[in-house]
């Protein structure tokens, strides 16, 4: 905060008070978060570590590419409509050290 008369040593300025009755905050960027889990369960879980599911199912882990790409071509095959793009969530490459998803991971599904 500051007060108008600092904005002179920045040159000519005009005030816009439009919302000075409000409270401004920046955008987000989520990296990580568990407030969104509940609606995220609503697609596929990919992760490294088991989950359980706000209804309690249990999701197993997945420590490898090939169980990632398994996991994908098993809810791909469940699709009703294949030409819907599938989602999936939690993977999270810095676990599979040696690997990378790629494209190349992909052809196999």
């Amino acid at each position: 905060m500051g007060a108008p008369e600092d904005l002179e040593k920045w040159g000519e300025y005009e005030l816009n008070t439009q919302f000075s009755e409000k409270v401004l905050m920046p955008g987000f960027v989520e990296g990580h978060c568990h407030a969104m889990e509940g609606q995220a369960w609503n697609h596929t879980y990919v992760g490294f570590f088991d989950r359980t599911d706000p209804e309690g199912n249990l999701h197993h882990e997945l420590k490898s590419m090939e169980q990632v790409v398994e996991r994908l071509r098993e809810t791909e095959q469940k699709m009703e409509n294949p030409d819907e793009p599938l989602f999936a969530w939690g993977f999270d490459p810095i676990y599979y050290e040696s690997e990378w998803m790629s494209v190349e991971s992909l052809y196999s599904i």
